[in-house]
């Protein structure tokens, strides 16, 4: 699924709140590479051309994403304006009064996890380029992944780009490790990732850093992990509901086409084994597959639900499967573990059990001490 907008680079993809026609169209959204695949295959590790070795920025807090917003002004500084607003359209941060002239301004902030709208106004109503100046904007996240640019609008253009916290926990927090029991590391069973935790109740487990689908494909071999499927709506409805909680927009599932003979919906298959057939259950997403480009070959589970067909070289969260374990039912979803968290909620028990033992304690004293002053 490809969405472009006026000025925007033509691989940038933007995929939710997106502008067309001053209209609002609504579409979930992801953060992407901008990096598409020349050549789709199934392939283990993806090639060095269609992969950036660089690693995230991970100076900001949990929950955080880091953002950087490169901006070069026209010749008339003073009309240009912007702001960034969340998805209930709550500014979280806004620039103005620019006066250098032809000026790069680079602006880094540590913005909250999800979508996010980076509008850019120009009181003039002729946009930062072309005719009194070339002036642009880039978004980038993550210190070095692109997610939009532009420069030539009227008197606003409107960019929708998404953020997650692709960073190690013990990146964020180095002296400690996620407290969490994974599944018992025999031969047969997954063994221990301080980087995967389990979605509750349920044979899923999540990584905790964006990775490419080959990438999530190598992890889960190297774990004993199935590369996850879903297999009827249970499933599907448990995932989704994790992914909602949390504020995780999408996630690899191991779904891929082992040929491009029958596109867009045709030699889908599960990379665990499991049977994919017109019989089986699916859940794309309305329009869906459509092989955009002619590189959608795998598959992305949706945290409201759906499926989306995508380019292998995206950087998404992985989802396995244990293939020892059978599906629970299913309790509310949680949050995901941390450290600070699971020693609260210990601190927390260990308090009440402390204070109904003295609370238990002083009223056996009570009755004592009348039992003898009673003369029976």
């Amino acid at each position: 699924m490809s969405i472009f907008k006026t000025g925007q680079n033509p691989n940038v993809y933007a995929l939710c709140n997106v502008y067309y026609d001053s209209n609002k169209i609504d579409i979930p959204c992801e953060p992407s590479l901008g990096v598409p695949s020349t050549s789709p295959s199934t392939s283990v590790s993806p090639t060095s051309s269609s992969v950036p070795t660089s690693t995230p920025d991970c100076s900001c807090d949990v929950g955080e994403f880091k953002f950087e917003l490169q901006l070069k002004t026209d010749e008339y500084p003073v009309e240009t304006s912007w702001h960034i607003e969340d998805g209930n359209g709550d500014n979280l941060v806004s620039e103005s009064g620019y006066n250098d002239r032809l000026k790069i301004f680079n602006h880094e902030y540590c913005l909250p996890v999800g979508c996010h709208d980076f509008v850019i106004d120009d009181s003039y109503g002729d946009g930062i380029c072309c005719s009194y100046g070339e002036g642009y904007y880039r978004g980038i996240v993550y210190g070095w992944n692109e997610v939009f640019d532009g420069g030539e609008f009227g008197s606003q253009a409107i960019e929708s780009f998404c953020g997650e916290d692709v960073c190690p926990f013990a990146t964020h927090y180095p002296s400690t490790s996620p407290s969490v029991s994974l599944i018992p590391t025999s031969s047969s069973a997954p063994s221990m990732d301080p980087q995967i935790f389990q979605i509750p109740n349920t044979p899923f487990y999540i990584g905790m850093t964006g990775k490419y689908w080959d990438e999530c494909k190598s992890h889960a071999e190297s774990y004993h992990f199935d590369f996850a499927s879903i297999r009827n709506q249970q499933e599907n409805d448990a995932v989704a509901d994790y992914l909602q909680v949390n504020s995780i927009a999408s996630v690899w599932l191991g779904g891929y086409q082992t040929s491009s003979d029958d596109e867009p919906a045709g030699n889908w298959v599960w990379l665990d084994g499991s049977p994919w057939t017109d019989s089986t259950y699916t859940n794309w997403n309305t329009g869906e597959p459509n092989d955009e480009n002619n590189e959608e070959n795998y598959l992305e589970l949706y945290n409201f639900r759906k499926w989306n067909d995508k380019e292998r070289d995206r950087f998404l969260r992985c989802l396995f499967r244990d293939p020892t374990a059978s599906f629970a039912q299913k309790n509310s979803p949680t949050t995901e573990p941390t450290t600070s968290s699971k020693t609260a909620a210990t601190t927390a028990s260990l308090n009440i059990e402390t204070l109904t033992w003295t609370a238990l304690t002083f009223f056996e004293s009570i009755v004592t001490f009348f039992k003898n002053l009673l003369p029976f």
